[in-house]
């Protein structure tokens, strides 16, 4: 279940953290384009969106060492005598 899990987000999480850039680069030109004090208008929106990416990269970062370790322990997990063991040793 967690190597399930953990490839599930890994592969989604992605698209995630492009689609919040892409909040923030729309959410900064809009304050940019504003006449006056735009940014004092939008920073606590992008401060969130930056918090936001910043919990998704955390995120994928986490999923993926979660299915490593998933397939280190499945890998560690095989019998001995396994066609792959015994190939290796020929």
């Amino acid at each position: 279940a967690t190597m399930a899990l953990g490839t599930l987000l890994a592969g989604v999480l992605p698209a995630l953290v492009a689609w919040v850039g892409r909040l923030i680069v729309d959410a900064v030109v809009v304050a940019l384009a504003e006449p006056d004090n735009g940014w004092d208008h939008h920073k606590e929106h992008i401060w969130a969106l930056i918090g936001l990416e910043c919990g998704l990269v955390v995120g994928l970062l986490a999923s993926q060492r979660a299915v490593s370790a998933a397939q280190s322990i499945l890998h560690s997990m095989r019998p001995i005598g396994s066609a792959s063991v015994q190939a290796k040793l020929r």
